[in-house]
């Protein structure tokens, strides 16, 4: 990149994925910090490319599963991580395919496309993320997509032993001459794209960086699964009891740092645990007995919730049942 050839913003509006116990596609809305479902008649879409990736997740390390996404799997070598470091495999799928596995990964289509707008007069720039249940149907598509657009037909009811799922089915319908320019030129702008993004893979090689930013690069071109970026560090935050877990989240999720929306929320919830801590030391300062101190003392010691609190504030309470002891009782 340089200054006149700067590298084109990441073009895709919405990440889609698909949740086979359900039967819906969804996308992450980053503004309402919520998961929104598409109705299934309003996915209609053209598909532009076709790549291939590993996503899932990693039970033991509670996190995210990524790679990069490669166009040819028998020339090109997928690099696997986890969001927490514990995972990196490289190599040609054939020949990580059972330690990608054994680590949580799934096999992925990422599929680029055009989801058709309503009245059929525009497209806009999407991904979906096709593993699991998704690609299972994926992979049975009978779609010319030269000449036409996807739409779901059906969901087919699966199980895999115990676990029941759907499985949507794919079919083809002929693409409105008004689009095919639009697709077009949609996909000229998402290849320069990938160019850009190529090319800015093998500045990385050349140029080691730390895992962090390789992190933030995952995020930035959305090569895992929504959920598994963005969900689950947020839910953990969301349900944090003490500062000292938000602490650990906020540092176990390194890359999510520059996302200003978990910054918010860290700085929210931290500041709502904070005036929670805040209130019983301050209605002990404010204690004009002995018997009345002792009383709140007791109260914030036999309340349910004081074995969950966290070190600090239980030394702050101490502290300032001490320091207040000796106000009231003076020697």
């Amino acid at each position: 990149m340089s200054f006149s050839n700067p590298i084109p913003e990441n073009p895709v509006k919405k990440y889609i994925e698909y949740k086979g116990n359900d039967g819906v596609f969804q996308y992450w809305d980053k503004l309402q910090e919520k998961n929104i479902e598409i109705p299934t008649d309003k996915i209609k879409f053209i598909v532009l490319d076709e790549l291939s990736c590993i996503n899932g997740f990693s039970k033991p390390n509670k996190c995210g599963i990524y790679s990069n996404e490669v166009k040819n799997l028998k020339k090109e070598k997928l690099e696997v991580k986890s969001f927490k470091g514990n995972v990196h495999i490289v190599g040609l799928y054939s020949d990580i395919k059972g330690d990608a596995v054994s680590a949580g990964g799934k096999f992925t289509k990422s599929v680029y496309a055009g989801l058709l707008s309503d009245d059929y007069n525009d497209i806009e720039l999407v991904n979906f993320k096709m593993l699991g249940s998704s690609f299972e149907g994926w992979i049975d598509a009978n779609v010319n997509f030269q000449k036409q657009y996807v739409v779901i037909e059906k969901f087919e009811d699966k199980t895999n032993g115990a676990t029941k799922y759907k499985m949507p089915v794919f079919a083809g319908v002929d693409i409105p001459e008004n689009l095919v320019s639009k697709a077009i030129e949609m996909d000229k702008r998402l290849q320069e794209y990938f160019h850009s993004r190529e090319s800015k893979e093998m500045e990385t090689k050349e140029t080691p960086v730390n895992e962090a930013q390789d992190v933030v690069d995952a995020i930035a071109n959305k090569n895992v699964t929504v959920n598994d970026i963005i969900a689950n560090p947020f839910e953990q935050m969301k349900n944090a009891k003490t500062l000292e877990e938000v602490k650990t989240i906020w540092t176990d999720n390194l890359a999510l740092r520059t996302d200003p929306t978990f910054l918010k929320l860290k700085d929210e919830i931290k500041a709502k645990l904070s005036q929670d801590n805040e209130l019983p030391i301050k209605q002990m300062q404010e204690a004009t007995t002995i018997e009345e101190l002792d009383k709140i003392y007791n109260s914030i010691k036999s309340n349910g919730v004081w074995g969950t609190c966290g070190q600090e504030f239980k030394d702050s309470i101490e502290q300032t049942y001490r320091k207040e002891t000796d106000r009231l009782l003076p020697f």
